[in-house]
């Protein structure tokens, strides 16, 4: 009697382990496949509200310290945003987190003190930016157009 328990306890504990076997293979082809992600775009700002805790909401004209409208570049599969700064120089920031849940695309990342989030959409051109740091939130409105 036993040796009957051991083998049947030494058989469960097989079978266990091809069933473990069999789940972990079968897994990554139970996972959908992932949407392709849109051309990069090129983004114009157009309208900009800056609001400030203690000093309320007004219109700006600028992006921080581009002028509107202000050019951005989103790329979605290298995952960056790019813009030209005030001086000239090239200025790329990493997108943290890319979202795409139906039609809408959401991107967030952290750039400096700041921290920011753009909302867009895979079928129609509009475009939100947001940017918040201490005390001070910006946000953008503009269209976007693929670059290809």
């Amino acid at each position: 009697m036993h040796r009957f328990t051991i083998a049947a306890l030494a058989l469960a504990c097989m079978s266990g382990t091809m069933l473990a076997q069999e789940a972990k293979t079968e897994t990554p082809a139970q996972q959908p496949a992932t949407e392709a992600l849109p051309t990069p775009a090129d983004c114009t700002l157009t309208k900009a509200q800056l609001c400030k805790a203690d000093g309320g909401c007004a219109e700006s004209a600028s992006l921080g310290d581009l002028a509107l409208p202000a050019r951005v570049l989103v790329h979605y599969t290298d995952r960056v945003i790019a813009s030209t700064s005030a001086d000239g120089l090239p200025h790329v920031s990493t997108v943290d987190t890319l979202s795409s849940v139906g039609d809408n695309l959401t991107l967030q990342g952290v750039d400096g003190l700041t921290g920011w989030i753009v909302q867009t959409s895979k079928s129609e051109d509009g475009v939100s930016f947001t940017v918040v740091s201490h005390e001070v939130v910006l946000t953008a409105f503009g269209t976007c157009q693929a670059t290809h």
